[in-house]
């Protein structure tokens, strides 16, 4: 996992004597931001597909305008009707048919439609003789050369259909599971063993601990269990995050431990989703507001929620908490310590890499519409300049102009 600022900030206790109501509703309120965001739509960048169409434009020019020794080596016969079927049959492995038979193969078959195709119709290509050809083939050799560094220097995150909506499917899925504790594991599906990532038997201050691991880190619910169920002793009277999770059977151990009905409660008091996006900034913010709610002293153990003394059972008197054991002091990021992080962070990055890829696929895209231009325009200037050399050699009074090396 990408590593997170980590700023250890001196723990105050929320209440010198007990927990009292309302003391964990800032740990309530970033713990139902990943709650809430499990169900809302993923926005990924916007990113555009290889504008392939303009590479095997400038391509086909090329094609067009090679000799015919090197055309009739894809064609079944001399007639130019059927393409070979492989670059193996072709003979052309070895000369670069590994790598690009796919486009050559296509470029042949537009070069053979009836009827012609209108833009190689256009271009005037398949019109030019002589020395018109000669010029043009040059100047085209090496603008198809171009054209396909940049074809092959398109980010691969972005060559996959759809690539935007399936990193937003993906990321989606990373969210759910680090939410409820599986890709496909929805509210209203969630139980005790997908939350806990198996039965939560033992002590509440044994499961709520990151050392050794408690299953109250398993996912961000199991985590919202540990900061805001009641217990079942000493309960904070009115909720330790809101009044309406006062009424829930107290925790603190395998006789009366959280269950699927109130842990869908519990997930469901975070409110209704509604219709905003999660975008990797707000997955981003997220993390940055849960690691600041990590407190404690300067030696010793960290915690999420309220800590009074000995552990984090669930009583007023004890703490309603999650500990990171032997964290306090130290230079590891606590975040770390909760697996389901890892899910969430992973999910960013993969968002945030298509926010980096995206100008650079818009940039080569522009380039090879560029590069077609480009094509299309020389194949005109090598017609004018072979038309004005001709004309010269013809009347020996008209200067000749010098050939140029590129087109």
């Amino acid at each position: 996992m990408a590593a997170i600022a980590f700023i250890l900030t001196l723990r105050v206790d929320k209440a010198a004597g007990n927990v009292t109501a309302g003391n964990n509703k800032g740990e309530y309120a970033a713990l139902c931001e990943f709650i809430t965001m499990a169900q809302q739509e993923v926005e990924a960048p916007h990113i555009e597909s290889l504008d392939v169409e303009a590479y095997r434009r400038v391509h086909l020019l090329n094609l067009t305008l090679s000799d015919d020794d090197w055309i009739n080596k894809f064609y079944t016969d001399t007639t130019r009707k059927t393409t070979k079927v492989s670059s193996a049959e072709a003979g052309l492995d070895d000369r670069g048919g590994e790598l690009h038979w796919e486009s050559w193969k296509l470029a042949t078959e537009r070069l053979a439609a009836t009827p012609e195709d209108p833009k190689l119709k256009e271009s005037g290509a398949i019109q030019l003789s002589g020395l018109a050809k000669k010029l043009a083939t040059v100047a085209i050799k090496g603008i198809a050369a171009k054209a396909a560094k940049l074809k092959d220097s398109f980010p691969e995150e972005a060559l996959p259909e759809n690539a935007a909506k399936a990193a937003a499917s993906a990321a989606a899925k990373k969210i759910r599971d680090a939410a409820f504790g599986g890709e496909e594991t929805l509210m209203t599906t969630l139980t005790d063993i997908t939350t806990f990532g198996a039965d939560p038997s033992s002590n509440r201050e044994a499961e709520c601990k990151t050392q050794p691991a408690g299953k109250g880190t398993h996912t961000a619910l199991a985590a919202l269990a540990c900061v805001c169920w009641q217990g079942n002793r000493n309960a904070v009277t009115n909720g330790v995050c809101n009044k309406a999770m006062a009424t829930q059977t107290g925790w603190s151990g395998n006789d009366n431990k959280a269950d699927k009905a109130n842990l869908i409660k519990l997930a469901k008091s975070c409110g209704p989703a509604g219709k905003q996006k999660v975008t990797a900034t707000r997955l981003r913010a997220a993390m940055t507001a849960l690691r600041n709610l990590i407190t404690g002293h300067n030696t010793g153990n960290l915690y999420l929620g309220t800590f009074i003394t000995t552990g984090c059972s669930g009583s007023s008197d004890s703490g309603v908490c999650i500990e990171f054991t032997n964290l306090a002091g130290g230079t590891e990021n606590p975040l770390n310590k909760l697996p389901w992080i890892s899910k969430v962070e992973a999910a960013t990055e993969e968002l945030e890499k298509l926010t980096q890829v995206s100008p650079k696929a818009q940039a080569i895209n522009i380039q090879l519409a560029a590069a077609e231009t480009e094509a299309n325009k020389a194949l005109k200037q090598a017609a004018a300049e072979a038309e004005e050399i001709t004309e010269g050699n013809s009347n020996p009074s008209v200067a000749t102009p010098v050939l140029r090396k590129t087109i």
